[in-house]
């Protein structure tokens, strides 16, 4: 009951708190820009499937350590295993974060951005790929749109 109240207490704040906007319609407002995001994309409204990243930046630059047979980190990134492996699982490594927060792109929700951009706060193993080449701007970028609209199985 107590955790209801402070519940409702932060809604109705951070809806105006003087009776500017009924606690429903905020709540339906927090659903539509939810659901709004999710079916959007970044600045160029561009949407990035999963497929997309899987075909062209997962099998051909990850499953050598990250395969079928051998996941490194307990981490497959096959066509197989990849999303299931990924969306919504927490860190073997930092189990403070899951390895992809839909919806939260940065790398202190996103376990895998903080892995494949330079990060210091990452406090655990080195920068992926492993050893180099790394991923280009554009392929990150590419990694973080799809998580920001939602992370979908596409």
């Amino acid at each position: 009951m107590k955790w209801a109240l402070i519940f409702i207490s932060l809604i109705f704040i951070s809806c105006g708190g003087k009776g500017s906007m009924p606690i429903t319609d905020c709540l339906e407002k927090d659903c539509r820009i939810s659901r709004q995001r999710q079916q959007t994309a970044g600045p160029n409204r561009t949407p990035v499937l999963f497929s997309t990243i899987q075909n062209k930046i997962f099998t051909p630059k990850c499953t050598m350590c990250h395969g079928k047979d051998f996941g490194a980190a307990n981490l497959k990134l096959d066509k197989d295993n990849a999303y299931n492996m990924l969306v919504n699982v927490a860190s073997v490594e930092d189990s403070g974060r899951m390895r992809v927060l839909p919806l939260r792109p940065g790398p202190t929700s996103s376990y895998i951005i903080a892995k494949i951009i330079e990060d210091k706060s990452t406090r655990f193993a080195a920068r992926m790929p492993q050893g180099g080449p790394y991923l280009s701007d554009s392929e990150i970028q590419m990694i973080k749109d799809w998580i920001d609209q939602g992370a979908q199985n596409n």
